[in-house]
């Protein structure tokens, strides 16, 4: 393979110079790579007196190991991230707030009535039995036959109550059981307690001779009844589904009940063994259950400072059936109302995330968790924070699961605390129980120690306990820590007490165990079904009342009485067969609490960027990063003196600078209005229905000569009430516009058709190439100006948005959003009248954002913008690569005050690019509509950029179709952008792979390959498509291998042998002249310079080089302009060559004729031409 690097064919020694122009420019640098987690702080930025034609903002990003957001270099998802100014007014303002004294259920409301009678619902349900008709054969076998007495085994004084036992295979066998079915286990009731409901038998076969813990897996229900004691005596429990014992395992039994009071024990006989065969709990243990979006529990916390030390533990079983989606399982906010706690547990991605610190932003840690971890079982979580060692924590089951160090954001006092949900939405679903919230950092240990029992006073820390939820307590809602906080239900969530087969907490082992006979046998029986009801006190209906305590509400008294309605009958399928209607007695009128929020420094937000982070699984931005850039020129008065800035977040490491270009702005900034406020989040039908960004009045600054609209807006959410797509408003395209004095100024769409399949950041490791609405991941935000300078007068004007009504036939489209930035910018008179900018340079640069349209070998592009106070119609554009060919291009167009377009400039073949070596590229704009250029320090733009590849003799192109090859389309240019091999998506066929050997003349090409629905040749989220590729091969290896994950496009530019013909030195008039590439010059004075009629006055000069040669020559043609023919003989007269040529004055071509060596006549005709040349081919 030869790749090698473009070097000129023909050396000048001389210097070609190229007029440039330069400003002094000052760099603020402000967050480092080193800065790992801080994104905000005061930087020193230039003094108000100074001038800056430009100000610059280069965001760098990096993936890095040292990033705190998750596990991954650069964060997993896509989230918003903004550059903000803060502007300290140094003034002093509260906000006045509102809030209802009461809240109903969770909610809001006018009137409610509620009654005080209790509301029970039966469930029906169905008590299987085995009655023996007759028996065949029976035997019953005594087992353990102590002399003890045991009332923890049905210990009907608590509300339920769960027995484990182990009898031994050798006493199984001793007793003289074998291995066969067991129908009956009888128990010695030595005093009577109170009726077992739901008393259960379960057994299994076990290998273990001693008990640890309660062992759950594998258990089998032999007997369910209700009330099935009544006397003392030897009571025998037929078993309706007999148990098999397979005569060598030891035999695990359970017994168990659920009661709905706590009642008096029944003692029965016992043995007291050797070996701790029994483990017990009973009692009344309760746990919570989240069930409805409003669930959830408050708990004040004002009076309660956390310092630098948090532990939040409990033991929770999430609803498989909803999650994952977005939750908080609990959430603290200051008195700012601004997170200071929270717990994601877990987020729609599967991923457990702990916040906590107060003041601005919080520390983070996460990590990806299994289904199992929080769905479907209980299983025991911690959460720990200690700012003072910068340690935060994440225990599961005991274990430490996730950790993080340097997070050092203190706690302090937290206004509330709310559990189930976050204050303001994503509810939690499931059951929880025993939450405990300490003021202390516990270790791992201690955690371990106490998540199977109830914390006591003998707790090392129990004094540092603010808040124990138990919920046996039913719905009194207890708070069992030595605080003094209180805890208010909303909602009511439904509170349950363990069935006693599903206790696992609170344990004991003990070697006292009942006397049991288990009986094997024959018999003739049958199963007759009894129907039986459960009453279910329905949850009760909360009534929290509010009261003003300085600065804030707080909760001050809980009610829970029953709503107004009905209690039902249900049947076994739980559909209500009856119901009971209860009338509210007591009236509920609710009213408004006014209060102010704490006085606070007002400082103003402003938004001067906003970013969009990549899908960073797998995503590398090189080395020292990657770069996107920013003009803020709009903000600069704002980035003066000591400046307080924010930017981005925990994903990827940033590099934050501005450059200050000296010089004269286009226009000075007289005032920057936010019309509806700073940036933040709207709703979509509030846009729709002008409940936000209504008309709004803006006023005039009296300096003020233009009028400017920043527009930047993305759109957010997956809503849709049908389901269908367009889901909004992330993936709708709407039409937004925007209203003067009631008069349309613009309609605008944000939609990013194929921009995000073309992100120069690709591939990475989400939906990155699918179109949004206004933005991509790892993107910047694009901003949509326009100018309303002539529709406004007078003093003020009226604004309005506007945008695409939601459809009526989805309205929950609705509830997307959209983030809304929107800037007036008022100038004052522009500082020129006539001003030309070249304001960037697309290709060629080396610059990351534009590497999709570089290396180039084909037309530059550069982008052009008016500065001046007149409409810019026309402009010359002098173009060169210094040390190379000058060029020039006469533009017209229209392009208003800050207007730009995007120019590509004529481009002839890849002699262009062949410069001196320093690859720079300058781009000058010279008068403009013919006249003088009133300010010449914005006229010129070098970019740096690297030459293509160079590979020499035969290329192939091997392309892999996919199995979708209609989507797909294969181009090669040559440099007059002529297709010379197209390979169409009607033409191809699927999972095929295409050899294309091309032997191409010497110069430079373009390949491109296109996927018209921006899903590459390969991509993740398509499987289905499956997978091609695309690859160059130069002197039998692999010359390029291109990315088939690439969205919409690949553009790749090369060149064949050299970047054009070889250059020609000729003598016209005892003149030297160079032909580079079809371009006639002279050098003056170590510049080059078109070469005119003007110059050269001589005859028209016909030349042939090189001769002899191998076939391959040029045809040079000078001072000739109009149409030729040219005719090539060989000496038998045999015409072998024809071709029409047309010259505008000079010119030069290359043919490559595959003759036979020997003598051959070159005709050339044309008006006032005949030139015959003789040439001689050797091969």
């Amino acid at each position: 393979m030869k790749a090698t690097s473009l070097l000129l064919l023909f050396v000048f020694s001389t210097c070609v110079s190229l007029v440039g122009y330069s400003q002094d420019t000052t760099f603020v640098q402000t967050f480092t790579f080193d800065d790992i987690t801080k994104r905000r702080d005061m930087f020193n930025f230039p003094a108000p007196n100074e001038s800056y034609r430009k100000v610059l903002m280069y965001k760098t990003l990096k993936c890095d190991p040292a990033t705190t957001q998750d596990q991954f270099q650069c964060g997993e998802w896509d989230y918003l991230t903004y550059t903000f100014l803060y502007d300290h007014t140094g003034e002093m303002d509260s906000t006045e707030s509102t809030h209802s004294r009461f809240l109903g259920g969770g909610y809001d409301f006018d009137t409610v009535r509620t009654h005080n009678t209790p509301m029970y619902d039966a469930h029906r349900w169905f008590q299987t039995s085995r009655v023996i008709d007759s028996v065949i054969t029976d035997s019953t076998y005594a087992v353990f036959g102590g002399s003890a007495t045991s009332t923890n085994a049905l210990a009907s004084d608590s509300k339920s109550s769960r027995f484990q036992f182990i009898i031994e295979a050798a006493e199984l066998t001793a007793a003289g059981l074998s291995a066969d079915t067991i129908d009956k286990l009888s128990l010695d009731i030595t005093q009577l307690g109170s009726a077992l409901k739901h008393f259960t038998i379960r057994m299994r076969n076990h290998t273990s001779n001693t008990l640890d813990q309660m062992e759950s897996q594998g258990m089998t229900k032999v007997y369910e009844a209700n009330n099935p004691i009544s006397a003392t005596g030897v009571q025998a429990f037929t078993l309706w589904e007999t148990f098999a014992w397979d005569g060598t395992s030891n035999v695990l039994v359970e017994l168990s009940f659920t009661n709905d009071d706590a009642g008096t024990a029944h003692a029965v006989s016992a043995s007291n063994e050797v070996d701790t065969i029994g483990f017990y709990s009973n009692g009344s243990d309760g746990y919570v259950v989240f069930e409805e979006d409003r669930n959830r529990i408050e708990i004040p916390l004002s009076s309660y400072d956390f310092g630098d030390e948090i532990t939040i533990s409990f033991w929770m079983n999430g609803d498989a059936n909803i999650l994952p989606v977005n939750t908080s399982i609990f959430e603290g906010i200051d008195f700012n109302n601004v997170r200071a706690l929270n717990a994601h547990l877990p987020w729609s991605n599967g991923s457990a995330y702990w916040d906590a610190g107060s003041g601005a932003g919080y520390d983070r840690i996460n990590k990806a968790a299994n289904a199992s971890d929080y769905e479907g079982q209980w299983n025991h979580w911690a959460f720990t924070k200690n700012a003072g060692t910068g340690q935060m924590a994440i225990y599961l089951n005991g274990v430490l699961w996730q950790s993080g160090t340097d997070k050092n954001r203190t706690i302090g006092v937290i206004k509330q605390l709310i559990i189930g949900s976050a204050t303001n939405g994503n509810p939690w679903y499931g059951k929880v129980d025993e939450f405990r919230v300490w003021k202390k950092e516990l270790d791992g240990a201690t955690i371990s120690n106490w998540m199977y029992r109830d914390v006591t006073a003998s707790h090392a820390n129990y004094n540092d306990m603010a808040v124990y939820l138990k919920f046996d307590d039913g719905y009194s809602l207890t708070n069992s820590a030595p605080s003094s906080l209180v805890a208010y239900w909303h909602g009511a969530p439904r509170v349950s007490t363990y069935a006693g087969t599903e206790i696992f907490k609170n344990g004991s082992k003990t070697t006292v165990v009942p006397n049991v006979w288990l009986s094997q046998g024959e018999y003739t029986d049958n199963v007759i079904t009894d129907t039986l009801f459960d009453t279910v006190l329905q949850k009760p209906f909360s009534v929290v009342e509010y009261a003003v305590s300085g600065n804030h509400v707080e909760a001050v008294n809980g009610t829970y009485a029953s709503p107004e309605g009905y209690s039902y009958v249900y049947n076994q399928n739980g559909n209500a067969i009856d119901s009971t209607y209860y009338a509210g007695t007591t009236i509920w009128i609710n009213e408004e609490l006014t209060f102010f929020y704490p006085p606070y420094d007002v400082v103003d937000r402003y938004e001067i960027g906003r970013f969009i982070t990549p899908y960073g699984i797998g995503l590398t931005l090189g080395p020292k990063g990657f770069t996107w850039i920013y003009d803020v020129t709009d903000y600069a008065h704002l980035l003066r003196d000591s400046v307080d800035l924010s930017s981005g977040n925990q994903q990827e490491l940033l590099d934050l600078k501005f450059a200050f270009i000296d010089g004269t702005p286009p226009a000075n900034v007289v005032e920057l209005t936010r019309p509806w406020g700073q940036s933040g989040s709207k709703r979509y039908s509030a846009l729709d229905d002008d409940d936000a960004l209504a008309p709004t009045t803006i006023d005039i600054h009296p300096s003020a000569k233009r009028q400017k609209v920043i527009a930047r807006l993305t759109g957010h959410g997956h809503n849709s009430n049908t389901g269908n797509y367009p889901h909004c408003c992330e993936w709708k395209d709407n039409t937004h516009s925007l209203y003067v004095d009631g008069f349309k100024a613009s309609d605008w769409h944000i939609w990013q058709t194929h921009e995000c399949a073309l992100n120069p950041v690709y591939p990475q490791g989400g939906t990155w190439p699918g179109a949004r609405e206004g933005w991509c991941p790892g993107d910047l935000v694009k901003d949509f100006e326009y100018d309303i300078s002539s529709m406004v007068s007078g003093s003020d004007y009226e604004l309005d948005y506007r945008i695409t009504p939601v459809p009526s036939n989805n309205a929950g489209m609705g509830n997307g959003n959209y983030v809304v930035a929107m800037h007036v910018i008022q100038y004052d008179e522009p500082a020129h009248a006539l001003d030309a900018e070249v304001y960037d340079v697309i290709s060629p640069s080396k610059r990351g954002y534009y590497s999709r349209k570089n290396p180039v070998c084909y037309a530059p592009k550069i982008v052009l913008r008016n500065n001046g106070s007149t409409t810019m119609t026309s402009a010359t554009i002098s173009y060169q690569v210094q040390g190379g060919i000058p060029k020039t291009y006469e533009w017209t167009g229209s392009l208003g005050f800050l207007e730009k377009e995007e120019v590509e400039l004529p481009f002839q073949d890849g002699a262009f690019y062949m410069g001196d070596g320093s690859n720079k590229f300058t781009a000058t704009v010279s008068a403009p509509n013919g006249s003088t250029d009133g300010y010449s320090a914005n006229d010129a733009f070098t970019s740096n950029f690297d030459l293509p590849e160079l590979y020499e003799g035969e290329i192939i192109i091997q392309f892999k179709t996919n199995a979708n090859p209609s989507e797909n389309s294969l181009i090669l240019y040559n440099a007059q952008n002529t297709p010379i091999l197209i390979k169409n998506g009607s033409a191809l066929t699927a999972n095929t792979l295409y050899w294309d050997t091309l032997s191409l003349d010497t110069g430079c090409y373009r390949l491109e390959v296109t996927d018209n629905q921006d899903d590459g040749l390969s991509y993740w989220a398509n499987p289905n498509q499956g997978s091609g590729y695309l690859r160059i091969w130069n002197d039998g290896g692999i010359a390029e291998s291109f990315e088939s994950e690439f969205g919409n496009k690949i553009e790749f530019a090369f060149a064949i042998d050299a970047m054009t013909i070889d250059t020609i030195v000729t003598v016209v008039n005892d003149e030297e002249v160079y032909v580079i590439g079809g371009d006639t010059l002279v050098l003056i004075n170590g510049t080059f310079y078109p070469l005119t009629t003007e110059e050269l006055d001589g005859p028209t000069q016909f030349g042939i080089y090189p001769n002899p040669n191998a076939g391959s020559f040029y045809v040079e043609l000078l001072q000739y302009a109009g149409v030729a023919e040219m005719e090539v003989y060989s000496l038998s007269g045999q015409r072998v060559y024809k071709e029409q040529i047309v010259s505008g004055g000079d010119f030069a071509k290359k043919f490559n004729l595959k003759l036979s060596s020997g003598v051959y006549i070159v005709k050339l005709k044309g008006e006032g031409l005949n030139e015959v040349r003789k040439i001689v081919v050797e091969r």
